[in-house]
């Protein structure tokens, strides 16, 4: 079995675990809180005409006097809102597909046969890539979509260029957040513990990046806060560099685990 071969049968096994129900359900969750909580700033940093943090509100962003290009700069701001909310997305895919019972035992049945144990968590965690990528992806559009029609902005061209380069600086951070979660589970495989630890580090890191608000602190908050603020765009080779560093740090310490358990 290659990889190719491994990763679909992992997507075939989150289907058959309705994951994909399960983070609609979430983003349901989302949406309410965008319809019902979204006045104000969830979360915010930066001086006098800056902004660092998670709004879902445009008005707040105008009374405060923050965006570089107006409303295109508040769309963005408002479309990236949610992904404050991602590391509990990411820890509950990941933790579905490394810590079920069912895969515990299949893994043992596919090393005994010969599969390598990196093939494993790559198959993993690439299912696990696509199912929180491809729903934070498809959400932001939307509200992005929804903000722009009901502001009566449309989505025209400088929207869609502050959107699609804030996206991607995300895409970037969730992508190595995502690994970290993975890399995470494979090594320390008690569910409970690291979901609890991961989430209360994360959001730690919003203090910390609250705390130190003209600097840039290694944490993956610092970096959402920037790439979600009124300039995200520009926050992309950061968010590359950070990435880098991050994968390489979570392969090194997968590396010495599989060494252990040779």
């Amino acid at each position: 079995m290659n990889l190719g071969m491994s990763v679909r049968a992992e997507l075939f096994r989150a289907r058959r675990m309705k994951l994909a129900v399960i983070i609609a359900l979430m983003y349901l969750g989302i949406a309410g809180i965008y319809v019902f909580a979204g006045s104000g700033a969830w979360v915010s940093a930066g001086g006098e005409g800056q902004f660092f943090g998670f709004s879902a509100d445009p008005g707040y962003l105008f009374s405060i006097g923050v965006g570089p290009t107006g409303i295109s700069s508040w769309l963005s701001v408002v479309s990236m809102a949610h992904t404050v909310f991602f590391p509990i997305v990411s820890v509950v895919v990941a933790g579905t597909l490394f810590g079920d019972a069912t895969s515990v035992s299949a893994r043992g049945v596919s090393i005994a046969r010969g599969f390598r144990s990196w093939q494993l968590f790559a198959a993993k965690t690439l299912a696990c890539e696509v199912y929180t990528l491809c729903p934070y992806i498809v959400f932001t559009l939307g509200v992005a979509a929804v903000f722009a029609v009901c502001s009566g902005s449309g989505l025209d061209s400088l929207t869609v260029g502050n959107v699609t380069s804030a996206l991607l600086s995300n895409i970037v951070i969730d992508a190595a957040y995502t690994l970290m979660v993975a890399v995470a589970y494979e090594v320390f495989r008690i569910r409970s513990l690291v979901s609890g630890a991961l989430l209360v580090a994360t959001f730690a890191g919003l203090v910390i990046a609250m705390s130190f608000p003209t600097v840039l602190p290694p944490v993956h908050m610092a970096y959402w806060m920037r790439a979600c603020g009124a300039a995200g765009g520009t926050v992309l080779m950061a968010a590359c560099g950070h990435a880098v560093i991050v994968s390489l740090a979570c392969l090194l310490l997968l590396s010495c685990s599989f060494y252990r358990r040779r």
